[in-house]
């Protein structure tokens, strides 16, 4: 999780009884625990502050899991499906995918979407709508083909953390505002791990009300 968020003041919203093991911290008044690595504030993105948390505090791993404080309804069936894909499986990175069944969703900028291929391998990433599907419109779009929403955990290998930071930033990562592109674009392979979990990114203050309420409604709180 991260303080100074650029997108709500204040991240992650406040869980009951969900520890959060590594602490992604830019200023220093914020540093509340042993579990908190300071991170620096001029690294462009969450992949570079996890790989340098990850440098500080444990030089040891060979893989890494890099939870997001800002998914309060994450399942734990979820990690173990990404942890057991990058440890036993043949890819650089593991990261979680939905379809898509909300027609709102496939023109919505910050639902970021991708593009499957064989063995469940992504092909891109974007925050347009994709695939395009020629003559469609509207609604009409989900019964041509499968569109996949992206959830932005992620599973390394620890190469491929490392190869991430010495790649520059890749012109397609700062038109789409997608980290994941850096690497892509690097010929690195990433595994889609499909979930049927609701799942709520808290993004803005409005989506901390919605996960409140399906907490509530659900008994999970």
């Amino acid at each position: 999780m991260r303080i100074s968020s650029q997108r709500l003041e204040l991240r992650p919203f406040e869980v009951k009884d969900v520890p959060f093991y590594v602490r992604l911290v830019t200023c220093p008044e914020r540093m509340a625990s042993q579990l908190s690595v300071m991170t620096s504030a001029e690294l462009p993105s969450g992949t570079d502050r996890v790989a340098e948390a990850v440098r500080l505090r444990f030089p040891e791993a060979e893989f890494v899991l890099n939870v997001q404080g800002d998914e309060p309804l994450l399942h734990p069936s979820l990690l173990d499906a990404l942890a057991d894909a990058i440890a036993h499986g043949a890819t650089d990175v593991a990261t979680p995918v939905q379809r898509i069944t909300d027609v709102a969703d496939l023109d919505n900028p910050t639902i970021c979407k991708v593009t499957i291929g064989d063995a469940m391998r992504a092909m891109y990433f974007s925050r347009s709508c994709i695939p395009h599907v020629r003559g469609a419109e509207g609604g009409n779009r989900l019964a041509h083909t499968a569109y996949w929403k992206h959830i932005g955990l992620y599973a390394y290998k620890r190469s491929a953390l490392e190869r991430f930071i010495s790649l520059p930033q890749h012109p397609y990562e700062l038109a789409e505002q997608l980290e994941q592109l850096r690497l892509l674009a690097a010929g690195a392979t990433y595994t889609c791990i499909e979930t049927s979990h609701r799942l709520i990114a808290i993004d803005v203050p409005a989506d901390a009300d919605t996960v409140r309420d399906y907490m509530l409604a659900n008994g999970l709180a």
